[in-house]
């Protein structure tokens, strides 16, 4: 069967518009590119996981945590906290944290600032990540 130059364009057209959009698709995954009308309240995946698996062992770059959306980034600054113990006011966080596996509750804000002292990659990785949110009015 024969097909018109026309025809063999459009197919081709169509198929590439179609490989655009399973590209964007998979790029947007695998990015985690939030929309705007994310917000700091909404915490939705899976809480199991750490946003910076390393913050108590390795310091983040500026540039990497420039990268992370507004959502991950105040996840992040807490989970420091978190792996502490910490037990959190704010009941978005407080729920994120239980629904984490390695999460283990244990000390108000009064305690913790008396007991818990961060290690110096744990201490520069919350002022990298606070002047973040600073720089983000957030």
């Amino acid at each position: 069967m024969k097909y018109s130059r026309l025809t063999v364009l459009a197919i081709c057209a169509l198929a590439i518009v179609g490989l655009l959009i399973v590209n964007t698709v998979a790029l947007v995954a695998l990015l985690g590119i939030a929309s705007d009308d994310e917000s700091p309240s909404s915490f939705s995946y899976d809480a199991n996981e750490f946003v910076l698996p390393d913050s108590n062992a390795r310091i983040y770059s500026e540039k990497e945590i420039s990268q992370l959306n507004d959502r991950d980034l105040s996840i992040a600054i807490n989970e420091i906290y978190a792996r502490h113990g910490l037990i959190f006011n704010d009941p978005d966080l407080s729920a994120y944290f239980e629904a984490c596996s390695w999460y283990r509750p244990s000390l108000t804000y009064d305690d913790f600032e008396s007991e818990v002292q961060f290690n110096k990659v744990e201490q520069q990785n919350v002022v990298t990540l606070a002047a973040e949110r600073d720089n983000r009015n957030l």
